[in-house]
């Protein structure tokens, strides 16, 4: 399970069985997906959606950005960004961006 949801599996009692990156297995965990229908039928939905997220990327790899982003996560996750702040930062989800 990828960061930050190993936080939340791990606060539920559930135990890491394996940690692929730490063996240096390479595996997708982030894709985006369409139907051709959806594609074919919402053609203007496409491309504001890509630039949303292109945005959001953005957002996310600026270091003036930690706070907003490690609060935005606890949010989306439902725990308190004060009491899980330790959890947070050391999930290792937050490592790669900001070293």
């Amino acid at each position: 399970m990828s960061p930050p949801f190993n936080l939340v599996a791990e606060e539920l009692g559930y135990k890491n069985f394996m940690d692929l990156n730490a063996r240096g297995i390479v595996y997708p965990h982030q894709q985006l997906v369409s139907g051709r229908d959806f594609t074919r039928d919402k053609r203007d939905t496409l491309p504001r959606f890509l630039k949303g997220f292109n945005e959001s990327l953005g957002l996310w790899m600026r270091p003036e950005s930690k706070e907003s982003v490690l609060r935005l996560v606890a949010q989306f996750l439902r725990i308190d960004p004060v009491k899980n702040r330790k959890e947070l930062e050391d999930s290792g989800f937050l490592a790669t961006v900001y070293p």
